[in-house]
């Protein structure tokens, strides 16, 4: 909604509406949607990878344990 205007049209609407995309505005919404769960999805699948790659593999000494101690 514009606060400028004295018109309540949602700028989506307005948009959407121009375009001539106004009757599939709830295919675009579902598309969006979906494609920002497909993102969420991956970003987390990639940091699973990158935890998984960065874990010390069986048999292979860590040193994280046998670091110095921090001095302040």
């Amino acid at each position: 909604v514009s606060p400028v205007s004295g018109d309540p049209v949602h700028d989506w609407s307005w948009i959407l509406g121009r375009l001539g995309l106004l009757p599939y505005d709830r295919t675009i919404g579902a598309g969006i949607r979906g494609l920002g769960l497909l993102s969420m999805a991956g970003s987390l699948l990639l940091g699973a990878a990158v935890l998984r790659a960065i874990e010390p593999a069986e048999g292979e000494e860590d040193d994280r344990n046998n670091a110095p101690p921090l001095t302040y």
